[in-house]
């Protein structure tokens, strides 16, 4: 059974499921906030005016950790929508993403 197993192709690695929430501003910014499983949002911003254009990351977005210094996460794609829409309410700061965006049309 073992030299059977073997033989046989490597099975792909598991990956931990990715939950994204893409929103757009009024200024026709696209923003878009990754969860990779780490304890941590990763948020990207594009111009979408005439097209959609390339991802430029905006930053990360760190988790709290509990009184005790554990992450402790009860992550379902609900909690995740409720997590990622408060912080584009109260957090997100579409000034600076502009700037993001205008720095990395000089750079290219």
């Amino acid at each position: 059974m073992t030299v059977e197993m073997a033989a046989t192709e490597p099975l792909e690695p598991m990956t931990t499921p990715t939950k994204a929430l893409t929103r757009r501003t009024m200024s026709a910014i696209e923003v878009q906030v990754l969860w990779e499983g780490e304890p941590e949002f990763v948020v990207d911003v594009r111009l979408v005016n005439p097209e959609p254009g390339t991802w430029v990351r905006y930053g990360r977005v760190q988790f709290p950790r509990d009184p005790d210094g554990v992450w402790r996460l009860r992550f379902t794609a609900d909690r995740f929508i409720q997590l990622a829409e408060r912080w584009l309410t109260h957090e997100f700061d579409e000034a600076r993403a502009q700037r993001k965006l205008t720095a990395a049309l000089l750079e290219g």
